[in-house]
């Protein structure tokens, strides 16, 4: 299992870019996020962990503001479907490494498609969540978002806010809203300056292990 030596010596917060399903809002979602924290004046990378080779995702995130873009791809690998965990992990590092040449304050990463497809859920069960600092969950659906919000609660994974396609719709919006106290932000909230302001007020300033939050906000 991979040691994450180097992530261990960086000062970068990683945020976890999630979703419910394929084209719910993960990049998006990491986008105006990237966008925020660059109005704040902050540096940031963006890494596509998973996924199948999609040039667009990484060019509208470096286009939203982040300092670099980094996926799968630039280490030869046109797709992760099927890859082991510990060829997921060895990926990790080595973005992560990468994405560390510049100092950046965050990295965002995006983990593609759902939280039952194989990849994620090797990911979000593995050594990886012990270097996250904080998760974004993408949904299409209110009930998508709050069984999504349960599934990650069972791995003591507790967002620290709610985005996605769903924010089209303010009902759905309303019914979150109603069901849990974890905050629903659109992109207007994301792609602000005070994004970062909310950031820091969820992820504590030093973190013993770079545990993920798990503690209610």
């Amino acid at each position: 299992m991979a040691e994450f030596d180097a992530y261990r010596q960086s000062d970068s917060k990683l945020i976890l870019s999630i979703g419910g399903s394929m084209d719910s809002g993960k990049t998006t979602t990491a986008a105006y996020l990237c966008r925020g924290l660059k109005r704040a004046g902050k540096k940031t990378a963006f890494i596509k962990l998973t996924g199948t080779a999609y040039t667009k995702d990484v060019d509208f995130v470096v286009d939203c503001g982040a300092d670099i873009g980094l996926d799968f791809t630039h280490w030869g690998y046109p797709s992760t479907y099927l890859e082991s965990e510990e060829t997921l992990l060895n990926l990790f590092e080595t973005l992560v490494n990468q994405a560390s040449s510049i100092q950046p304050d965050y990295i965002v990463m995006e983990i593609a498609d759902g939280l039952l497809q194989r990849e994620t859920e090797i990911l979000l069960n593995s050594a990886l969540m012990q270097r996250v600092s904080g998760v974004i969950y993408s949904d299409s659906s209110s009930t998508g978002a709050l069984s999504g919000v349960m599934m990650l609660e069972k791995l003591n994974i507790r967002p620290m806010a709610i985005c996605g396609s769903l924010l089209k719709s303010p009902l759905m919006v309303a019914e979150i809203q109603a069901r849990t106290e974890i905050p629903v932000l659109g992109l207007n909230q994301l792609g602000t300056a005070s994004i970062e302001e909310f950031v820091q007020s969820v992820i504590p300033a030093e973190m013993e292990q770079n545990s993920v939050l798990a503690t209610a906000i």
